[in-house]
């Protein structure tokens, strides 16, 4: 650049500028090319940076990814971290408190089998390792037809799921999405997600099906 810009000052003739002034000229642009280059590499620094924050946000291909891994995984230890890290794609995407997957034991009971948590908070709701399908009667029933239910304010269910209305209460759960694990069109358990951002989990919503169905 600098030798650039010395040919162009010795070439046109409307610069009538003494020599020591065209290399005061030059310096003074080389500094400002040097002062350029140093913000130039700083923004690429910060937009690195950003960049990197933005990939680790939550997403739906997070938790796709998350879901493939589990199928790729026959191990125990290496499934059940595969599990968990869809728990958490799925809590951290949901901006939710809990994700537990609860595993039908027979038709009487569910057990608790897998839990991710965002906060280990002793103010955070109860999760029983048993859950007698008699305590989430309207649910279970819900859940045996392959649908799922999702509410995003419980006083909804005040009148219609009584039971379930005091359990979710007792549990500090104003807003749930539960959806059916199936397998060869048998319900094989659930996954419950507590407290989630309803509003911001259209995406999510449409993928339920999928990953119920895994």
């Amino acid at each position: 650049l600098t030798k650039a810009v010395e040919n162009f000052l010795r070439t046109n003739s409307f610069y009538k500028v003494k020599k020591h002034d065209n290399r005061r000229l030059l310096s003074i642009i080389s500094s400002y090319v040097l002062v350029l280059g140093v913000i130039l590499i700083i923004l690429w620094g910060i937009y690195f940076m950003i960049g990197g924050q933005l990939s680790n946000n939550p997403t739906i291909s997070n938790i796709i990814d998350a879901l493939t891994k589990i199928e790729n995984n026959h191990l125990n230890s290496n499934r059940n971290n595969a599990i968990y890290s869809m728990l958490k794609e799925i809590g951290l995407y949901t901006k939710a408190l809990y994700v537990s997957i609860y595993e039908l034991v027979d038709s009487s009971a569910f057990e608790l089998t897998h839990q991710w948590r965002l906060f280990n908070n002793t103010e955070s709701p109860n999760h029983d390792l048993i859950l007698p399908t008699d305590w989430v009667p309207c649910i279970f029933n819900i859940l045996y037809q392959g649908e799922s239910i999702i509410l995003d304010d419980i006083e909804s269910i005040k009148d219609s799921m009584p039971t379930e209305y005091n359990f979710f209460g007792n549990n500090n759960i104003t807003a749930v999405i539960v959806f059916p694990i199936i397998f060869r069109k048998r319900l094989m358990g659930f996954v419950r997600i507590d407290n989630p951002n309803i509003k911001d989990c259209g995406d999510f919503i449409d993928i339920i099906p999928v990953i119920g169905h895994h």
